[in-house]
This record gives C-alpha cells, structure tokens and sequence, in this order.
C-alpha cells in the first residue's frame, strides 16, 4: 500500500452559547473545592480580547495531535485513519473520515496557541491574556489564569506553551515515576522589558487524576500541582536579554528537566532546573558557543523540538540554524545530555527558499536513525510566483558524516493556493506510524485551515532501504525490499513523491567499491565498479530521470575520489594506485560519453557535457601526474593534495606548492603541458613555498615562468611583489643564508625581468614581415613601444625605480593578486629593483656592525636611509669605546656608508647625540663622555660647535661632577663660524668655570642652593661658603660677575 493523506474531518463549530450550556452541564467539581489559583473564573475584558483578535490576525492557528485551536474554540480527540476505511486511501485525502472530534470547548477570546502532554490526557491553551488547563477525554477547563497584567503594553506575540513529560512516558516505558508533568508557560513580553523573566511552571500535573470522575481524587490532583516563576542568573549568564522568545525541556532525570532557553538575540542558553527544590542551575551561556558553531544563531520562526524517539544516545534538541556570516542554513540534532552534534544536514535547496516548519518523527530504525518532517517556499519576486509550500521527510544516521548519510525519503506537494504549512509530530508513546505526522495548510483570505496526516503505510520501508545501504552496506537487502515490497507501493501520483529508487543501489555499491578500494584487489574493484556504472548507464540511457541523476551523483561522487572525507569507508590514499584512478576515470569517460550521445534532447543534456569535461580534465591530469612519478629524477610523494587534482593547470600548480621543481619542469615540457598557459603557469609559481630554497625553484621560474610573461603582465608585476616578500621572509627568519639568499632571490628576478625587456626590444626591432611571421606561431605581445623598456633610475615620490610602464596592462584571464598577496595595497612595478637595492644595503650595514635586531629588510624602507646612519653611529660609538685603535677604520667605514646612501654624516651625528642625551639624563658624565667623541667625528665645524653647545650646558645641570671639558670647549669656540654660536659657547664655557669653582670648594652640594645662572651669584656662594668652609676662605677669591 502506497503513502498518502488523511484528511482530518473537523466537525461544525459550536457557538459560545451552546458550549456555556454544554460547560453547565459537565461532571466537574463545583466551586465549592478548595482548588484556590486552579480554579480563576475567566476575566471578560472587551479591550483583551479586541487585542488578542489583533494578535490572531497576524498569527496561524496552533494545533497538536490532540486538539486543535480554531477562532475561539478548541476542538480534541482528533480522530486518526483507519486502516479499514477505504475511503481514506485516497493520496488526495478528499475523502473525509465518518468520525467526528468527540469536543470542543469555545473562550471569550481567540485561542492562538494549544498544545498537549504526551498521554493527550491534558490539554493546555492560551489566548493573548490567559492560559487555560482542559480535561482531554471531554475538554472541560480545569483551571485558567492570567499571564498578563494589560493590554495596552503587550508586543504583538503570541504566549508560548511547552509540556515537558514525565520521564516514564517520555521514554516511553513501564516504570512509574512519582514526578508529573510539567507545562511551561512563556508570557508575552511587557513594552519591551527584555531584561525580565517572563517564564511561568505549572509543575505536578497529573493527567489521570485530573481527568478522574471521582471528585475526591480531581481534587487531590489540582491541589497538588504548583504555579511559580521560572528565574534565570542575569550574573551567571552574563545576557543582556533574559525574556524568553522561546523554550524546550526534556527531563533528565527524575527531578532534573534541563531547558533550552532562546532569546530575542538568536542565541540559546540552557539551565537545569530542579522540580523539587524549585531551583535553576546555569549550564552554558550560548549553546552555539558550546558545540564549536558560535558563528550560528537559530531560526526563531522555525523554534525547537525535542526528539525522544531515538533509543540510542538520546533525547536530542532538534532546531534549524543558519550562519551569521553567510546564508547558509542546516538542521541539526545535539545531544541533551552531553550538549554535543549528533548529526546535522545542510539544507541546500533552490535560491530564495526558505524553511517553514521543522518537526522530529519516528523512524523504522530508532537506534541508527533520526527523522524530521520539514517544510519549504520559494519566495515570490516581480517576475515569478512562489511555488507553494513543500513537505519533505529526511532520515539522517547518528553520528556520521558524508555523501549519502542523510536521506530525502518523501516529499509531498501541497496545493498551489497554500501559502504557509505548520508541521505536528505525533508524541513520543502515540500509536502511529513511523515517519507519519499532521500539517496543517493555511490558504490565503478567508478558506480554512485544512488539516491532514501524512500516512507512509508499507511505503514507509523506503527508510529501511536507506538504512541498509548508508549504514549496513547491504546491498542485496535493499535490492530485494525495493524490487519486491516497494514496486507494488509505486503510483504515477504527483503529490508524494520518494528518490528511493533500484538505481540508488547501483549508486551506493558504485560508492561503496570506491570507498573500500584495496590496491592489492585493484582489477576485481574495477570490474566491480564497471558493471556497477554500467547498470545505471542502462538505465539513464532509456530516459529514466532517476536514472539519470544517481548516475550523475556517481560521477560526481568519482570526480573528488579518493579523498579521506568521502563517505564511511575513510581509505588512506596508498591503497589507491595512480593506474586505479586512471582505469575508473576512463570506463567513467566511456559510460558518460554514451548517456550524452542518446540523451541530446534532455534538460540535463548540458550540464553532463559539463561533468564530463571535468571527468577528462581529472583524467588527463592523473595520466600527467603518473607520467613525471615515473620519469627518473626528484620523486613526488602522493597525498590528498595530488590525488584531488581535477586538471594539468591544478597539476602544475599542486607540483609547486608541494615544492616538486624538477616535476613541474618536466610536466611543462611534456605533452600534457602542451595545454598550459603564460597564465597558468605564472599562477602556479605564486605558489611556491616561502620556504623553498631559492636555488632549487629560479632556474625553472626565471629561465621558464618569467620568459613566458610580457612586461607590463599583471601576473609579471604579481612574480616581483612575490620575490619581494620571500626575500623579506628569508631576511626575518634567518633561513638558508638569510639576507644573501634575499639578494640571490632578487638580483635573479631582476635580471630575468631585464632580459624580458631586451627580448621584446629585439623582436619590435625586426624586420616588418620577421614580426609578423613571429606574431602568426608566438602568444601575441604588446611591442615595446607600448610596453615601454627599462629607462634606468628614477625618482617618484621618494622612492628609485627602474622599470616603468609606458602603456595598457596586458588583459589577463585573471587580473586578483594571490591570497599571499591580499596584504599588499599596492604591488609596485620595480618593487624587485627597490628592494635589492634595500637588501644590498642592509647587507653593508650589517656588515659595519649594525645588528639584525636593529632593522630587517622588511622594515627597511619605512625606517629609512637616515635611520641606518644613526644605528651605524650607534654602532660604531660601542665598537670604539671596546677598542680605541679600530676607530678610525670603522668611522671612515661609516661615512662612506653615508655618502653613498646620500645621508649627511654629520647630521645624523647630531642627530644621536641628541637622543643620547635625552636617553642619559640621570648619568650626564657617560653622556659628555661619549659625545665628546661625536663632536671629534664630525667634518662640520658648525655640527660640532652645536654638539659641544650641548655638552656644556648638560654639564652645568649634571648632579655628578663632569669631566674637564675646557680644552674640546676652547676648541668649539675657536672653530666657530658665525658670532652667535661663538658667544654662546663663550658664555657656557665662562658660567662651567664658575661651576667647577663652586664643586671645587663647596661640595656638589652647592648645586641645590644656588645656579650659576643667577645675576647676583657673588652674595650666594660667600654666604654658602663662609657657613661652611670658613677655613679656607683665605684661598677664596669672589669673580665679578
């Protein structure tokens, strides 16, 4: 019996007068009970219910598998199909069941959300303002209370209602448990009071009791359950929004439910709470952060579940999620107890569909398998309408990853005027069947609501068939099972459709062979895989659609082969042969070439033209790959890397970056490289390794890569900007010879890039008919009256360059620098030139003393010339003051540096002793010490005067005694040049006179009572000195000032 859909028969609705006097007469407890809260009479409010009709007009009608909210009136006992009633047989689902619901109880206000314990022995619903608890036998209110203070502050949201179950019926065995259900109430948030709880627990619900004709017992059981606030830590969690959009709750254990909280900023946290104790512990902050995917947030419209189903590992949260930083959507299943991915599958439908509904079921195999019933729409645009509303059932294997472990099992198409489906999955001890749940499809205008059950009857075995070829490898089973059972099952109706097909054997043996590869048993997997292709080639060539597209998943499957991600088998790449993947890429060849010949007229016609040119490219690329492993010379070890190449140019480019030289070489010069482009080629030399020796990989890029390229090639300038930051690389990381592997690296480049220019000088030289006859067998160059030749040194914005561009780039196929590159702003035309020069000179400086701490040739061009001046002074001023005989060679040294780096020598002195005095405050004697040999250095007689300016008037301020600095002082004013500097050393020189008169006699002491700067210094020092060295005031003689 094939799948199909049961229409819900709903009956004709009561008016609220009706059901006031079918609510009289009901067997229920008179108000006399002591129920206290349980038992609030409903609050008639004319404004509450105008906003709930507002909210309800913005909202679809909830239902669960018990009952169903329609307007104002909730109707349960929902009758499932019988199996017997032939009327319900039909796909369309047109004919209605006989049975009708046995209630339903009206409200003052329209009911937007109901839902149901598991037993369905409660029902809870909710309006904009209040939530009330009915009996499920007969829909009478049990109790109903207020959630909400006004109406006037509420935003427009509907209350939430989650049952969490008892943890023997959730788990669905024998055992009792003493604890009851509980219902969780999320009210509506209050002027938008984010920062506050707004989450209610009605604990202890005892359905049986509740539902108990006996008054004594209904009694006892409304007494016994408890209304309190459910509060989450704000200082634990740290969340700015602690109001709940959204919860889940799963028991456990026997006292502990662990709920799931979502909050309006799309991230969820998870708290234990203790039903006994009343207290809630916090667990984790951001659940997403948790499972390695904090990059997620989940999708508020679609909410959560809770899956109970699985016996294995279980429960788990089951949520749709999507990622901040792309649109990219997945479901996914995690563990509750361990917060931990059980199993995910990315939704990758059309562009601008969008999920719906997302709801868990049963599965035929509990202990391998989860099942979610989903639902789809394609957004609608000016130019095309939106597809109604999809329905899909997938079946995904716990904990594994790869082609074909989650699974499509059904897919039903709804009416084309639906415009939204809301999915219900039956509770976890429902008698239904596996894979079978309700929806409910909502019209556009005023049609009702039409609710139906998707039935899979012996249709449902498909999940068996995908079980046993994703999980159990056993293809004959499955063959059998869908042969047999399922052919019978099979209609031409258009509304529920299933990819379970006898091709999808062929497909997962085809996949199983080349995931369980051995090399030792290599001929037999390949008669294996051929007879295998060979029977979905058959059958694709008769037109079959099925067909058609497992074979193409087959060779698509084949084209990333082998690859360790690749489905379970997870083979290692040495036990796959080169001649293996050749051998199963050609018979792919072979059977795809005969699909496309008898298959001209088909929509896929195309897009297999399309697969198998990559099926060759991938051939021809393993033939390539195979051929340079063979020659002798340098040996390629494989892994991944080469066994993915889809192509020579990815080849040539994997060789490189896997520092094969001596292969690439060869492969360029073979017959496979006959295809290999100047653009192919120099893209792939970007991908050598920073960390390749230079001298292994120039002599293929700079007699090969660069002749290849024109000047003025973008890919040219992308090589130099390369060259130059290996060149920084081996500099900085001090690999190879460092700095003399940089200036090799360079000069090299430099010079191919020369000869580039003189060859295509050469060529526009020729003779007329010479060119053309060149141009008819060569790539087509620009001459160099476009391109311009190498003009020599010139300056442009501070910088020298070499080589200049006099024209129109050169249109490459591909003009993006390469990801080595992306941190460059601007990639200079004689970046090669510029930097060697740098590199020849931090060569020489290192050479003079400067260390390679100091400056790399990295930063060399932002520190500057000026700077490696100051540093050779630097230098040069310890290396001196170690050995005084060596002073002359290496001053001499570094003035000659100067000069040919265009610095003035004397200047950069001045410079330094500048900031050695700043450096020196509190040791000013080191500093006088160390500049009086600065000021000796300099050639300018006005440098040097300035330099010694300075000594003398730190020397007036030193707390230490200076150094007698009358004789270089004597020769400062002597050597001045202009009047001014002259008396200012005059004037230094006289008051450091003074100076050394007051430390001589009166201490150093005298420097805290008095300056030497002061006019009136004669009454100061007498009185200094007479207080304290009155003994030798016979030897003191006062100088006018």
């Amino acid at each position: 019996m094939a799948a199909f859909l049961h229409r819900i028969p709903l009956p004709a609705l009561a008016t609220a007068a009706e059901d006031a006097t079918r609510s009289k007469d009901d067997d229920r407890p008179s108000s006399d009970n002591d129920c206290s809260n349980s038992c609030d009479e409903l609050i008639q409010n004319d404004r509450l219910a105008a906003l709930a009709t507002e909210l309800d007009e913005t909202s679809d009608n909830s239902f669960c598998y018990h009952a169903i909210a329609i307007g104002d009136t909730v109707v349960g006992n929902l009758s499932s199909h019988s199996e017997g009633d032939d009327a319900v047989k039909r796909n369309d689902g047109d004919e209605a069941d006989a049975r009708s619901s046995e209630w339903q109880t009206s409200f003052d206000a329209p009911v937007l959300t109901v839902t149901s314990n598991t037993s369905g022995t409660i029902i809870a619903s909710a309006t904009a303002t209040h939530v009330s608890l009915l009996k499920g036998h007969d829909g009478s209110i049990i109790a109903t209370r207020q959630i909400t203070r006004s109406g006037d502050d509420l935003t427009a949201t509907s209350p939430g209602l989650v049952f969490v179950s008892s943890p023997s019926s959730s788990n669905n065995n024998q055992q009792q448990s003493t604890m009851k259900d509980v219902l969780v109430v999320v009210c509506p948030v209050q002027g938008g009071e984010w920062d506050k709880n707004n989450v209610i627990v009605i604990s202890n619900i005892d359905g049986e009791a509740l539902n108990s004709s006996d008054p004594q017992r209904f009694r006892e059981g409304a007494t016994n359950m408890s209304i309190d606030a459910l509060c989450f830590d704000k200082n634990n969690s740290a969340r700015d929004f602690i109001a709940a959009t959204l919860i889940e709750g799963v028991f456990i254990n026997d006292d502990a439910i662990r709920f799931f909280v979502a909050h309006k900023s799309g991230i969820i946290s998870v708290y234990d709470y203790n039903v006994t104790i009343k207290q809630c512990t916090f667990v984790t902050d951001d659940l997403f952060n948790q499972i390695g995917m904090g990059t997620w947030k989940y999708e508020e419209q679609l909410g959560m579940s809770i899956d109970t189903n699985n016996s294995r590992g279980g429960p788990f949260l089951v949520l749709a999620a999507s990622n901040k930083s792309a649109e990219a959507t997945s479901i996914g299943w995690i563990n509750v107890l361990d917060l931990s991915i059980a199993a995910n599958y990315p939704i990758s439908g059309p562009a601008g569909e969008k999920l719906l509904s997302l709801k868990p079921l049963r599965s035929n195999h509990p202990d391998e398998c989860v099942v979610v019933a989903f639902s789809t729409k394609g957004t609608s645009s000016r130019k095309k309408r939106a597809e109604s509303p999809k329905l899909f059932v997938l079946q995904s294997l716990l904990e594994k990853v790869g082609s074909g472990c989650s699974q499509i099992l059904f897919t039903v198409q709804t009416d084309p005027n639906v415009r939204a489906v809301e999915i219900c999955s039956p509770p976890a001890m429902y008698a239904s069947e596996a894979y079978s749940f309700r929806f409910a499809s909502k019209f556009d205008g005023a049609t009702p609501n039409v609710y139906k059950e998707f039935i899979p009857s012996e249709q449902g075995k498909v999940g068996t068939v995908h079980y046993l070829l994703s999980a159990k490898n056993d293809f004959d089973d499955a063959q059998q099972i869908i042969t047999e059972e399922l052919a019978t099952c099979s209609s031409d109706d258009d509304v529920i459709s299933t990819p379970i097909h006898k091709s999808l054997v062929w497909l997962w043996r085809c996949r199983h062979i080349l995931s369980t590869w051995n090399n030792d048993n290599g001929a037999s997997s390949c008669d294996e895989f051929q007879q295998s292709l060979r029977q979905l080639t058959f059958g694709a060539a008769t037109g079959d659609d099925q067909f058609t597209e497992n074979m193409i998943a087959a060779a698509e499957f084949m084209l990333h082969w082998p690859e360790k991600s690749n489905n379970s088998g997870n083979i290692e790449p040495s036990s796959v042969s080169l001649h293996d993947i050749k051998s199963t890429l050609s018979i792919l060849c072979s059977e795809m070439k005969k699909v496309i010949d008898v298959l001209r007229s088909s929509p896929k016609h195309s897009y297999l033209e399309e697969l198998n040119r990559k099926i060759n490219s991938r051939s021809r690329a393993i033939q390539g790959l195979e051929y340079v492993t063979t020659l002798d010379g340098s040996q390629v070890h494989l892994n991944d890397a080469y066994l993915a190449v889809d192509s020579i140019d990815g080849l040539l480019s994997i060789l490189v970056s896997q520092a094969a030289f001596r292969s690439a070489e060869r492969l360029q010069k073979s017959e496979y490289g006959t295809s290999l482009t100047p653009d192919s080629i120099s893209s792939a030399a970007l991908r050598i390794p920073l960390r390749s020796d230079s001298t292994k990989f120039l002599p293929w890029l700079c007699d090969s890569v660069i002749p290849s390229l024109h000047i003025g090639h973008p890919k040219l300038d992308y090589i130099r900007a390369w060259a130059c930051k290996s060149a920084d690389f081996y500099d900085e990381e001090g690999i190879f010879n460092g700095i003399e592997s940089s200036i090799f690296l360079l000069k090299a480049v430099s010079n191919a890039t020369t000869k580039l220019s003189v060859a295509m000088n050469s060529m526009s030289a020729l003779p007329a008919q010479v060119v053309v006859a060149v141009d008819k067998n060569m790539h087509h160059r620009p001459s160099v009256l476009k391109v311009g030749i190498i003009r020599g040194r010139k300056i442009k914005q501070g910088r020298t360059f070499s080589a200049q561009r006099g024209g129109t780039a050169y249109a490459s196929t591909s003009t993006q620098p390469p990801s080595c590159l992306d941190d460059l702003e601007n990639i200079e035309h004689d970046c090669v030139e510029q930097k060697l020069n740098e590199a020849n000179r931090l060569k020489r400086a290192r050479e003079l003393g400067m260390s390679k701490d100091c400056l790399t040739l990295s930063s060399y061009e932002s520190k500057g010339d000026h700077y490696v001046v100051k540093e050779l002074v630097k230098s040069a001023l310890i290396r001196t003051s170690l050995d005084p005989s060596t002073s002359a060679m290496v001053v001499d040294g570094v003035k000659q540096f100067s000069k040919d780096v265009h610095v003035d020598f004397d200047h950069a002195v001045h410079q330094f002793s500048i900031e050695l005095g700043n450096s020196r405050k509190d040791n000013i004697p080191h500093y006088l010490h160390d500049a009086k040999r600065l000021a000796q250095w300099c050639d300018s007689p006005s440098v040097m005067c300035l330099i010694v300016l300075s000594m003398l008037q730190k020397a007036l301020v030193s707390i230490q005694r200076p150094p007698d600095l009358s004789q270089i002082a004597h020769s400062a004013i002597e050597a001045a040049t202009d009047d001014c500097t002259k008396s200012e050393l005059k004037e230094a020189a006289r008051l450091l006179s003074i100076d050394y008169l007051v430390r001589k006699y009166c201490g150093n002491g005298a420097q805290e009572y008095f300056r030497v700067v002061r006019s009136n210094i004669t009454i100061p020092v007498s009185c200094f000195a007479y207080s304290q060295i009155p003994s030798k005031l016979t030897s003191f003689r006062v100088i006018s000032v």
